[in-house]
């Protein structure tokens, strides 16, 4: 039996929004909605980070997955039937909806709401406009789907609206999904945000329009997404090279530029079959049916180390023990003839802290510093902020010099230790 508390606070300063995170455990693997096919291995622990909004005038209080992979945000209706038109290992039935009718600033549209996850779960119904409520941050109009029909999580994708699922599967035109809302509205000075997904699921955070230099350590590297406009869209940026870390020696799996999506809506990540088989053979495994065995003494002994920009992440191998000394690798398969060649998930964005500027299509990181500090930057409307990390309760001083020089360049501002806590939303007691 264990206590389960789920806490919300919203932080807030002029240019920034700030949600702490919390985590939930379920089998939900993927939150993309793109082409790439994936190829499930569920496991018990796996499970999705997510905040909580209101909606309407009654400020209806919902919880949705935080997913970089996708562009929509979308609840369930208060009528909503669980889908059976796509039968899916992971769907989930909605067990509340949004009873938009007594909502006396809600908005109708004409335009259907239909998008398709590649876990297979899917939603569909309309989009409206309402009200939500982040805290007392009130973001007005602000359009987004209610799904009549789902065996999904209500979700807040917060890609490029190019990912957004009316114009990827009819190519409709693109409207401001949330990140683009909040600098429409003035709450942002650009659409950026920095999202840092703790190891043991605590102190997640996500925050809109700034960075916090604390949470992460030396310097940030930067990463401009690639041209091809299909991968584009994903923010896909380019990884240098991929080794295989052991007692004696590191292992060369690729060496060669590879294109890389950054994905909080994935437990895993995935990788082509080649890759995960040369994988298996040097931890003295083998394959069979796309399942991948892995040696546990070879296993235990290594760690992965990625490359980009000559900056390394050493990352944990993920796999679980299947039978006498032997693991099972939790990696999915991409198809071997994609352009994507890798999707990191939860397994390694829990290793990293991350910016994301959509304005400047570039993708910012640096391994995660463990501090419970804060030293936050906002980001101006010409996104220059500072890359060097830094810890405002002991480098105050040269934190606001620097801060002072980034000012002057780009209307950005810094903010140590923000502690306007408009909201404390809810405990939530879980008996398990």
């Amino acid at each position: 039996m264990k206590l389960q508390y789920l806490l919300l606070i919203t932080h807030v300063f002029g240019g920034l929004l700030q949600l702490d995170l919390n985590y939930k455990s379920n089998n939900l693997k993927k939150r993309d909605d793109g082409k790439v096919e994936l190829i499930p291995n569920y496991e018990p622990d796996q499970g999705e980070y997510f905040v909580e909004l209101e909606f309407g005038s009654n400020k209806e209080n919902f919880t949705v997955i935080i997913d970089t992979g996708s562009a929509d945000l979308w609840i369930p209706s208060v009528n909503a039937n669980c889908s059976v038109d796509y039968p899916s290992d992971v769907s989930i039935c909605p067990i509340n909806g949004y009873n938009w009718k007594n909502s006396v600033t809600f908005n109708l549209t004409s335009e259907d709401f239909n998008i398709h996850y590649d876990d297979g779960t899917v939603a569909s119904g309309f989009f409206a406009q309402d009200t939500v409520w982040v805290g007392n941050i009130e973001v007005k109009n602000t359009i987004f789907g209610i799904a009549n029909k789902t065996d999904s999580s209500a979700t807040l994708g917060i890609g490029l609206p190019v990912l957004e699922a009316g114009h990827k599967e009819s190519n409709k035109t693109t409207y401001p999904n949330f990140p683009q809302k909040l600098k429409l509205d003035g709450i942002t000075n650009r659409v950026l945000y920095s999202i840092m997904l703790n190891q043991d699921h605590l102190k997640s955070s996500l925050l809109f329009g700034a960075v916090d230099h604390a949470k992460y350590l030396g310097e940030l590297v930067t990463l401009p997404v690639v041209t091809n406009s299909d991968l584009q869209s994903s923010m896909v940026v380019q990884l240098d090279s991929i080794e295989l870390g052991t007692k004696e020696s590191n292992i060369t799996l690729v060496s060669e530029n590879s294109n890389v999506q950054f994905d909080t809506g994935s437990t895993y990540s995935s990788f082509k079959p080649s890759f995960l088989k040369n994988l298996t053979q040097q931890l003295g495994g083998e394959e069979m049916d796309n399942v991948y065995f892995v040696n546990e003494t070879a296993f235990n002994e290594t760690e992965l180390y990625f490359s980009f920009q000559n900056k390394t992440f050493a990352v944990p191998i993920m796999a679980q023990l299947t039978g006498p000394n032997q693991n099972t690798l939790l990696y999915n398969n991409l198809p071997e003839n994609s352009d994507l060649d890798i999707i990191l998930g939860q397994d390694f964005m829990t290793q990293i802290y991350a910016v994301f500027d959509l304005d400047g299509l570039e993708v910012s990181i640096a391994p995660q510093s463990g501090s419970s500090k804060s030293n936050v930057q906002v980001v101006g409307a010409d996104g220059n902020f500072t890359k060097q990390s830094g810890d405002a309760s002991e480098t105050s001083g040269d934190a606001s010099e620097t801060s002072g020089d980034s000012s002057e360049k780009s209307g950005a501002s810094s903010i140590k230790n923000v502690s306007i806590y408009l909201l404390v939303v809810s405990v939530l007691f879980g008996l398990f």
